[in-house]
């Protein structure tokens, strides 16, 4: 089970269709991917269902009980003779929350208020509160494109990639002393493609030739940690990429062309997108999703599980 961010763009006309109701907008939009409700429901055939529905009808059936109605009492569906689910195909959500892990995403432009534009914080807050003002910035979990103080993102984003690249730079010039996978997290640089993997699997296929335990280390486990991670070339490099990455951006985004995400999102926070979609996501995400749109467009932060 996991959570992750949505963003929903809601138009200036759709919200109107609702009378400028945001609460039944950003229901209405969800619906369609919720798991648990029927009306979206399809019928899926299993055939490891069924084998498993006849398995156990022979163990386990009732006198003059038929297969339909021990199936059917078994929470399995039946249709044209085969067996299977019922279940939304475009299911994304079973529970969401606007704001929720996610709250106070959105810093507002110094002369933008913040009442009426927070939704709940999630339990595992406790006593932070995440809308509090940062630098003289009220923050919110919902407002129009307009209100949000996008070159304060930047500006965040980059102060803190310029704070990563110093200690990235030490990392590199002390030889790749230890491991960069668990350190570069305190910056988030696992948004930051380091891995150099022609030369990682270059360095593995030679200590899979080795046929001796000193071949091998003769090798050394010092290409391990270096040939994993690309030196960029220069500071710039590494803070357009940082700042890329790092600025604004959500798993997946909701608006009026459906649902988009980089990979699908399964339990435990494991998602089927490869690194390099996730990055080109993040990329370009404000090109993408805010900064060719309608000022007024309402994007909404939610916080979904599934």
């Amino acid at each position: 089970m996991s959570h992750y961010t949505v963003m929903l763009k809601v138009s200036k006309d759709f919200l109107e269709d609702y009378d400028g109701n945001l609460e039944s907008a950003i229901e209405n939009m969800l619906a369609k991917y919720c798991e648990q409700d029927e009306d979206f429901f399809e019928f899926e055939a299993d055939e490891d269902a069924e084998n498993s529905a006849k398995e156990s009808y022979e163990k386990n059936k009732d006198v003059d009980e038929t297969f339909e109605e021990y199936a059917t009492n078994q929470g399995y569906a039946l249709e044209d003779g085969c067996v299977g689910y019922k279940r939304n195909p475009n299911a994304k959500w079973d529970w969401f929350q606007v704001g929720g892990r996610w709250a106070g995403m959105l810093p507002l432009k110094n002369n933008v208020p913040s009442d009426g534009k927070k939704g709940e914080k999630s339990w595992g807050w406790k006593d932070e509160n995440p809308y509090e003002e940062v630098d003289g910035r009220e923050k919110a979990d919902f407002a129009q494109i307009q209100e949000v103080d996008w070159k304060f993102l930047h500006h965040q984003a980059y102060a803190n990639a310029a704070k990563a690249f110093k200690e990235y730079q030490e990392w590199v010039d002390s030889g790749f002393p230890y491991s960069w996978d668990a350190h570069h997290r305190a910056y988030n640089l696992d948004c930051v493609t380091l891995l150099n993997l022609e030369e990682l699997d270059a360095y593995r296929e030679k200590r899979r030739q080795c046929e001796t335990d000193e071949e091998r280390e003769s090798l050394g486990d010092e290409p391990e940690r270096k040939f994993k991670y690309k030196t960029f070339k220069n500071e710039e490099e590494f803070l357009a990429k940082c700042v890329a990455n790092w600025a604004f951006s959500a798993y997946s985004v909701l608006d009026a062309d459906g649902w988009h995400a980089p990979g699908e999102m399964g339990w435990f926070g494991c998602s089927s997108e490869e690194t390099d979609d996730r990055l080109n996501w993040d990329e370009n995400f404000m090109e993408r999703f805010i900064e060719n749109e309608d000022p007024e467009t309402v994007i909404v932060m939610v916080d979904c599980h599934i």
